[in-house]
């Protein structure tokens, strides 16, 4: 038999055992929960990856605007075709955007906000960015249209402008899209690279190039930065002006120029691209310039190297537009010497 003291022994040696298999369990239980805790504080303590959603832009006139990172609902006057490239449609452009012969397709469903931007228009957009372009009618009225939405200016064909690809990346900057502006920016290069080969096996680099326009009472000519097909023709191709345009214009990047008729050999190259911008009046003043007799004396024209172009094709200077003008420029340029 077994006796009080063995049995009060055995007892106790199996309470002292449970103790310590309850002590274990509860510091199980509380190591588990302490992991559990710092998991979730360490996952929350991540810092985050994502992009902020605004972000300070500071434009031409030192307006320090708090702009979207991604802009959905997008207002321009003048960059509707630098947006486009870039494959980004604005809810709202000016109206003369929509005269631009080659943004017409791309523009579906985007909403004529007028020319001036008429604000009611802007206003019902609901737009998360506006831009707009320096010494536009709409930059006049910055502070109303600031109301609306983030505004921001950019220049546009001034002096003090930077030329189209330089825009573009700007644009591309601002709407999220610096890469897809490289892309578009490559793409086109590689075009010019082509058709400045082609060209120079035709035309000899000792001729020259000139830009002009009809205007309702005025003679302009163009430099490189305010459409009319010139930066191709002056940046991209390298080809040369006559010694008075790059004189008074591409060396003070100045857009256009007014002449006078008795001037013109001074600015007339031994080719013309050549346009008329007077409405109703263009096919007049068209006859009256070719009728004169200082026209009929040009170099351009005896050698029949004179070409009319569509204004509403070669008049703007976006991205879209310039890309379709190198086409038209270039192989006007190989069909006429190939002959």
């Amino acid at each position: 038999m077994f006796t009080k003291k063995f049995i009060f022994t055995v007892v106790g040696s199996l309470l002292l055992l449970s103790s310590i298999l309850t002590a274990c369990g509860a510091k199980k239980e509380e190591t588990t929960a302490n992991t559990s805790a710092a998991v979730a504080v360490a996952s929350t303590a991540t810092p985050s990856t994502s992009v902020p959603s605004t972000r300070v832009y500071k434009d031409k006139f030192g307006h320090e605007v708090m702009i979207p990172t991604n802009p959905k609902r997008i207002v321009v006057d003048q960059f509707m075709g630098h947006l486009l490239a870039l494959g980004v449609k604005p809810v709202g452009a000016a109206s003369y955007q929509f005269d631009a012969a080659f943004l017409k397709e791309l523009a579906a469903a985007v909403e004529n906000v007028g020319s001036p931007i008429s604000k009611e228009k802007v206003l019902t957009l609901n737009p998360d960015l506006i831009i707009l372009q320096d010494g536009g009618a709409a930059a006049k009225i910055y502070d109303e249209i600031a109301k609306i939405a983030p505004t921001i200016i950019l220049s546009y064909g001034g002096a003090d402008s930077k030329d189209v690809l330089g825009q573009l990346r700007d644009i591309g900057d601002i709407v999220g899209k610096k890469e897809e502006a490289e892309q578009w920016i490559s793409k086109y290069n590689a075009k010019v690279t082509q058709y400045r080969e082609q060209i120079s096996k035709v035309i000899g680099p000792d001729k020259t190039f000139s830009i002009m326009e009809l205007w309702a009472k005025q003679t302009v000519v163009y430099g490189k930065n305010f459409g009319r097909g010139g930066y191709n023709l002056y940046e991209a191709l390298k080809l040369s002006p006559p010694k008075s345009i790059k004189t008074e214009m591409l060396d003070k990047n100045e857009s256009f120029l007014e002449i006078s008729l008795e001037t013109l050999p001074n600015y007339a190259g031994d080719y013309i691209f050549l346009t008329a911008n007077a409405g109703e009046n263009s096919s007049a003043r068209l006859k009256e310039l070719t009728d004169n007799p200082v026209w009929k004396s040009l170099t351009a024209v005896k050698n029949n190297h004179v070409y009319q172009l569509n204004t509403s094709e070669i008049f703007p200077g976006d991205p879209v537009s310039i890309d379709k003008q190198l086409d038209i420029q270039s192989k006007l340029l190989l069909n006429l010497d190939s002959k």
